[in-house]
């Protein structure tokens, strides 16, 4: 065999025994430094442009990259338009390395980066668990007791430690045991026992969508307490990427003695609630001269505004001690046209069913 075949055969061996080179791009999670402070790092190649953050190992709070539309290696922290702001100019990858410089005013220091991992083709690496978990670390609830109307709450709060700076999330747990509070306590608590919290998903979301850490606020608060209600408000308020922010609030109420969520919608007669379809698929809605005599026919509202609260789909309504308030929920399009209506529990009679007068009737024993 020549030495030439014989140093072609050694060489194709050899290749196929050295692992691939890494693809020279941004995308991917990275460690490194900036000067000496130790980072992790994150890029998202999209097909309108790169989108990028990172994490001082030492403070863990998020900060977004923005790319300079015409300088692709180059980005901002935070938004393009803040003058002033560190700035990143990054050199073409080589592999899994990146090198480059962090300036802000006269101040600039070496840039060096290693990719740690490089995700899916359908994943994003922002958005990844893999790239978010040392900010996770530590992270727990917190409970703090308190008292209304005679009756003992825990108030169980996430400790986000100061890394998540717009996001939280709270629930109350009424103390004592029995079936009936261990029902009412489960409810209550269903969002905190999800494998993954909703919070976390909403930050992780907005970053599959886009450069910047999404928002996530939920509250639940007692109001009404009887020997037989617990009417308790329930407030969500969350951006997760896409066009625009959004919020939820409803209002949710249980008979204490079994511990079940009721539907006051239950308490009202064919002539103030239609319902249409069975079992699952069962819509109740108000009727439309309802719809008119809650709101008053809106009395003082434009026009549009009072077209689509008369034929809103869904209404939330709250019980309180002296009325029931009835709010209609709208399309973002029209949030601003949302109001609450509150009406007495005398003026509710003629359209409450024999269920709804009975129970207004013996609300507060």
């Amino acid at each position: 065999m020549s030495a030439v075949l014989l140093n072609a055969i050694l060489f194709e061996l050899l290749a196929a025994a050295s692992p691939p080179a890494a693809p020279a791009t941004l995308r991917g999670t990275w460690q490194g430094t900036i000067g000496a402070l130790p980072i992790s790092a994150c890029f998202d190649e999209r097909d309108w442009g790169t989108t990028g953050g990172y994490f001082y190992r030492s403070r863990l709070r998020y900060i977004p990259l923005d790319q300079d539309q015409h300088q692709k290696l180059n980005f901002t922290e935070g938004s393009g338009s803040n003058k002033g702001a560190p700035h990143w100019s990054l050199q073409q990858p080589i592999g899994a390395v990146i090198a480059g410089r962090w300036t802000q005013g006269d101040r600039s220091l070496p840039i060096r980066l290693q990719r740690v991992a490089l995700p899916k083709q359908d994943e994003s690496a922002c958005g990844s668990l893999a790239f978010h978990q040392p900010r996770l670390a530590g992270v727990h609830n917190v409970t703090a007791h308190f008292k209304k109307k005679g009756v003992g709450f825990r108030r169980i709060s996430v400790d986000l430690l100061g890394r998540f700076q717009y996001s939280g999330q709270s629930t109350v747990q009424l103390d004592g045991d029995g079936p009936a509070i261990r029902k009412i306590n489960a409810a209550l608590y269903e969002s905190f026992a999800a494998p993954r919290p909703a919070w976390l998903d909403c930050i992780l979301g907005a970053l599959d969508w886009g450069q910047g850490e999404g928002d996530f606020e939920e509250t639940y608060e007692p109001h009404l307490i009887t020997p037989r209600w617990l009417s308790v408000s329930h407030s969500v308020g969350y951006y997760c990427g896409g066009a625009h922010p959004d919020a939820v609030n409803d209002n949710l109420l249980f008979d204490r003695r079994t511990g079940s969520k009721v539907d006051l919608l239950d308490w009202f007669a064919p002539v103030a609630v239609k319902r249409e379809g069975t079992g699952d698929e069962l819509m109740k809605t108000l009727t439309h001269p309802f719809a008119a005599f809650v709101s008053d026919n809106a009395k003082g509202a434009e026009e549009d505004c009072r077209d689509m609260i008369l034929e809103a789909d869904f209404w939330d309504l709250e019980l309180t001690a002296e009325a029931i308030r009835f709010t209609p929920s709208l399309p973002h399009v029209a949030f601003g046209c949302t109001e609450t209506y509150t009406v007495p529990h005398a003026r509710l009679e003629r359209y409450l069913n024999a269920v709804g007068r009975a129970e207004i009737a013996r609300l507060h024993t």
